[in-house]
């Protein structure tokens, strides 16, 4: 087939090449031979010119090596491989499949009547009355225990400050029982020492 009588591609294949083109770039626009050692030698340089710089839709296969090969997400160009050969290639619904669908969506309709739609808008509104009761009602929980957790803190402030008195006062009376001991016994002044010497002279007269 010639290039004027090949059919112009559609936008689900312009998309998948462009998302192709945009993560070569986004891996630094390595050569076809730097692609085709990423795949190990998998895919050829030729085959990997070919999917991304190709007319037409490439083989799966090729299209995921290449992908993984230069960092790609695999399912999201799956989806974008999907809708271009679905595009290429549309699949015909079964005419069975059809008749028997359509009977079903007319049943589902016909049975969501009028009283029965106002009926389903009313409880919708009740679950968002009650849900937003329940969000106020665990909003005013949290405030609680933000105000209740503020008091607690101010509570072990207050101990903190307590201990830290009540710690210098314990070491200022440790420093005083040290002292004492240390200036025990108590040394004898001239004083004592005379009446001592006068008691005793009395005595040998």
């Amino acid at each position: 087939m010639s290039t004027a009588s090949r059919p112009a591609p559609g936008p689900a294949l312009e998309h998948l090449r462009y998302r192709l083109l945009r993560l070569k770039r986004e891996s630094g626009e390595p050569s076809l031979r730097g692609i085709s050692r990423r795949t190990g030698d998998a895919v050829s340089r030729t085959t990997a010119g070919s999917v991304l710089n190709g007319v037409g839709l490439p083989r799966w296969g090729p299209l995921e090596l290449v992908v993984e090969a230069l960092g790609g997400d695999l399912d999201e160009f799956r989806e974008l491989w999907v809708a271009a050969r679905d595009e290429a290639s549309p699949l015909d619904l079964p005419t069975s499949l059809t008749m028997e669908r359509e009977p079903e969506e007319a049943t589902v309709v016909a049975e969501l009547s009028l009283p029965e739609l106002q009926a389903a808008e009313e409880d919708l509104q009740d679950q968002a009355a009650t849900s937003g009761r329940r969000e106020g009602e665990a909003r005013s929980e949290l405030l609680t225990a933000l105000e209740v957790r503020a008091d607690l803190a101010d509570q072990l402030n207050e101990l903190h400050e307590r201990l830290g008195r009540e710690r210098g006062r314990n070491e200022e009376l440790r420093r005083r029982v040290v002292g004492l001991k240390r200036n025990w016994p108590p040394t004898p002044t001239a004083s004592s020492g005379s009446r001592t010497n006068y008691g005793r002279s009395g005595t040998n007269g």
